[in-house]
């Protein structure tokens, strides 16, 4: 079933992982749940080559899934505070989005797994179609999505020109030389704001 038809308030409440990568990424989702095979006998081969089959599929539907958080068309938030049932599900940074790796993933838990084994119970929410927001926010966000090492390019010698390629990735419906003039501008806005504070 396409995203646009599921329940509106499904994706307000944010859906797990595995929900929304079946949505997202049918594709992905199915080979996935195909092959996925919880465990092999050492003493049989061809056990074990399932069972690997299985693995290089999850990990395809955990990069499907990274890929669109990535693009901007899905975002992670996780319960604050974490105990709470009350809590507020709050977006996750940047830096930590773009940090994730496909083993960070657990689709069927719904949880991305950190260095020390520390876990964070998370849920995916559908972020607006980007093509009703103005170019210039849209940029912003998607310079926002970035890592700090990203950002930070912004100031280094020949760094706008990398920053622009990256964006006009995430942004590939924006016209090149719309997005250079748009960014620019943002950079003065920033500059000035920068200067003011």
């Amino acid at each position: 079933m396409p995203a646009n038809h599921v329940q509106e308030d499904e994706w307000v409440s944010g859906l797990p992982l595995h929900r929304a990568t079946e949505l997202l990424a049918p594709e992905a989702w199915a080979e996935y749940r195909y092959k996925y095979t919880p465990m092999f006998f050492l003493e049989d081969p061809e056990s074990v080559r399932v069972f690997e089959e299985g693995k290089l599929a999850e990990s395809q539907a955990q990069d499907a899934l990274l890929s669109l958080i990535r693009r901007g068309r899905i975002e992670l938030r996780t319960l604050h505070p974490r105990a709470n049932p009350e809590g507020k599900w709050v977006r996750l940074s940047s830096d930590i989005v773009g940090a994730l790796t496909a083993p960070d993933v657990d689709l069927e838990d719904s949880m991305i797994r950190f260095s020390g084994g520390v876990t964070w119970p998370v849920r995916a929410f559908l972020v607006e179609p980007q093509k009703r927001k103005p170019v210039k926010l849209r940029i912003a966000e998607a310079f926002d999505r970035l890592t700090a090492p990203e950002r930070a390019l912004v100031n280094q010698r020949g760094g706008v020109k990398i920053l622009e390629r990256a964006l006009h990735q995430v942004l590939s419906d924006v016209p090149y030389p719309s997005l250079q003039r748009e960014f620019r501008q943002l950079r003065s806005q920033w500059s000035k704001s920068a200067k003011r504070s």
